[in-house]
């Protein structure tokens, strides 16, 4: 029984070549999943970051269509204005209206008002109505061309067509 007791703790103290083997090839297979798992965290990292990449310019698209949507809508809506404004100018030089304008508010305020007409001269009618639309036609292709920009990759293929016999 002794024999087998320092047997025993022989092995505890010097273990076997065996064991000495076996505890080795499972330290590098740990070792080796361990590379795995690391490689495999790596990975999973740079594709969450080329989809929350692809996630970012999806929503920062969306928000510049909606931003270049609300300035087109404005700016239809300022050309509705001037060309009604100018139908108005053109309108009074037409038919050049008198007007004569009384407001009785209570027993205080009284507003009067009298227009012999309205009469622009020929010349300054054109110029007005043309420079004007000139100004705000041409004003507006600049933004608009400012603002819709080509994307470079179509900018260099219309380049490209252009050198092309």
């Amino acid at each position: 029984m002794a024999d087998n007791f320092e047997e025993f703790l022989s092995r505890l103290i010097d273990p076997s070549p065996e064991i000495e083997e076996s505890s080795s090839d499972t330290e590098s297979e740990d070792a080796r999943n361990a590379v795995k798992e690391e490689e495999q965290l790596e990975r999973d990292k740079r594709e969450y970051y080329k989809n929350l990449k692809k996630e970012a310019k999806i929503a920062a698209s969306r928000q510049e269509m909606a931003i270049k949507q609300r300035f087109s809508d404005q700016i239809i809506l300022y050309l509705w204005f001037f060309s009604a404004a100018c139908l108005v100018i053109i309108f009074l030089q037409g038919f050049s209206p008198k007007l004569d304008l009384h407001l009785n508010i209570g027993s205080s305020f009284h507003f009067k008002q009298h227009l012999d007409g309205f009469h622009i001269n020929n010349t300054s009618l054109t110029t007005l109505i043309g420079s004007t639309a000139a100004s705000a036609l041409g004003l507006v292709a600049i933004i608009l061309r400012g603002l819709f920009k080509p994307k470079p990759e179509k900018k260099a293929e219309k380049e490209a067509a252009k050198q092309r016999p």
